[in-house]
């Protein structure tokens, strides 16, 4: 089983490239299904977008480019992308990052007392409720409120954790150890992830040593011109 460390390279340097995905990147604390995995990938890179990406390929010129894998199912899902195909094109190191799936099923594991006791209490509370006879500031009801309230903040919180803290940590491993391979002493990698992940990316960035540089997505809505069809 991988174990999630974060060293500092050795006799190396990397510069890593924040780059904004075009679209958020959905994550769930529960494994994706089948049709999960399909939904994360309906989302159509622009032409745009793509030659945004290029562009920042020809300038930079990176050693290596990772992304955020998010709910995607496995690595092979993602080789019909265009991204993929620009890298090859332009003979690039490629990998997608994000926590380990035994990582996962283990910190999920920790938190489903939380998800039990709360399903408990919805069906309390609704029975409650079908039952009748209560008024507003029924005492039991507002109990159960609060313990489902509670609960809830704290499933919340721990999601959020391991949504943020903890997957940003396994991505940075991810960086490292494709660093590690390449036989460079100076590297220069691009890394595609939602921008909710750059302040954390930064910080933990900063502690090992890596010089950053934040590249963001401006986005511009344009008008559409509107045109009237007669129907005779």
């Amino acid at each position: 089983m991988q174990v999630l460390e974060l060293e500092r390279l050795k006799n190396k340097t990397l510069k890593l490239l924040l780059v904004e995905s075009e679209f958020p990147i959905d994550w769930s604390l529960e494994a994706s299904s089948e049709e999960e995995a399909i939904a994360a990938k309906l989302f159509i890179m622009s032409k745009k977008y793509l030659q945004f990406i290029e562009d920042i390929v020809k300038n930079h010129k990176p050693d290596f480019i990772v992304e955020e894998k998010g709910m995607r199912s496995s690595d092979d899902l993602q080789y019909d992308d265009a991204l993929v195909d620009l890298f090859r094109e332009y003979n690039i190191r490629y990998k997608m990052v994000d926590i380990s799936e035994n990582a996962l099923g283990y910190l999920a594991s920790t938190i489903d007392r939380n998800v039990g006791l709360l399903k408990d209490f919805r069906v309390e509370i609704e029975n409650l409720k079908e039952k009748g006879g209560f008024h507003p500031n029924d005492f039991k009801l507002e109990q159960l409120v609060a313990w489902r309230d509670y609960l809830q903040g704290e499933y919340s919180n721990q999601e959020d954790e391991i949504r943020y803290e903890v997957r940003e940590s396994w991505m940075m491993m991810g960086i490292l150890d494709l660093a590690r391979k390449i036989e460079k002493k100076h590297l220069k990698a691009i890394f595609i992830c939602d921008k909710e992940h750059f302040d954390g990316i930064k910080s933990l960035a900063d502690d090992l040593g890596i010089n950053i540089e934040v590249i963001n997505v401006n986005k511009i809505l344009k008008k559409i011109e509107q045109h009237s069809t007669q129907i005779n």
